[in-house]
């Protein structure tokens, strides 16, 4: 009988503090609340370790690569970063 892999490995999972949980905006992407009194996770971003924070699998995280150098904002295609862009610089084109 093949066997499921009901707890994924953490290899499958990015973890983010709450501070760079919030660089995401209104990306839709699935993150999960996590808190651990035991495991400490690392942010993939920052790399300061904390107990409680967010995970989202590494398939969905992948899923945007455009990331702003300013904030560090991801999003979906390089039209989004463009126009993500403009509040930065404040040089709207109209």
């Amino acid at each position: 009988m093949a066997e499921a892999n009901v707890n994924p490995t953490e290899e499958e999972f990015s973890y983010f503090c709450c501070q760079c949980k919030k660089g995401f905006g209104r990306a839709r992407l699935p993150f999960i609340l996590i808190a651990s009194q035991e495991t400490e996770f690392t942010c993939v971003i920052c790399r300061i370790t904390f107990a409680s924070g967010f995970q989202v699998l590494n398939a969905d995280f992948n899923t945007l690569p455009y990331r702003c150098e300013v904030c560090g904002m991801r999003v979906r295609t390089s039209t989004q970063l463009l126009h993500h862009s403009y509040h930065h610089s404040g040089d709207w084109p109209f």
